[in-house]
């Protein structure tokens, strides 16, 4: 039996075009079909399974209580105070990676870092 759950469409929207994603990436990234999420942001599908809103939720580095309306506040519970909703999903994915990509991932940000530095 599939609990069927409200859900803010607008919300996963404003996420996935903050994070960058098109609905294809999104689709990868939370196991939904593209269009099934083209219909919950269009608001032509206001209702979907708790599978869906968790796959999403996951996918968006947000809490499902957001995607769903209970809170308005999109960073998710586990994120640490003053790391945004995205801030968070991107370290999740950079700790999802091997240890040799992690390494290559601090080597790009500490040169990235230092090309934003002013000359000392």
């Amino acid at each position: 039996m599939t609990i069927e759950k409200a859900i803010r469409g607008e919300r996963v929207k404003r996420l996935r075009v903050a994070q960058g994603m098109n609905q294809v990436e999104l689709a990868a990234a939370s196991s939904v079909g593209q269009s099934y999420i083209s219909e919950i942001e269009s608001g032509h599908r206001l209702s979907v399974g708790t599978v869906v809103i968790a796959g999403l939720s996951r996918a968006l580095g947000t809490s499902t209580d957001y995607l769903v309306g209970v809170t308005n506040n999109p960073t998710p519970v586990d994120a640490p105070q003053g790391i945004s909703a995205e801030d968070w999903a991107l370290l999740r994915d950079v700790q999802s990676l091997g240890l040799d990509e992690q390494a290559m991932v601090r080597i790009l940000i500490e040169a990235l870092a230092k090309r934003q530095r002013p000359a000392e």
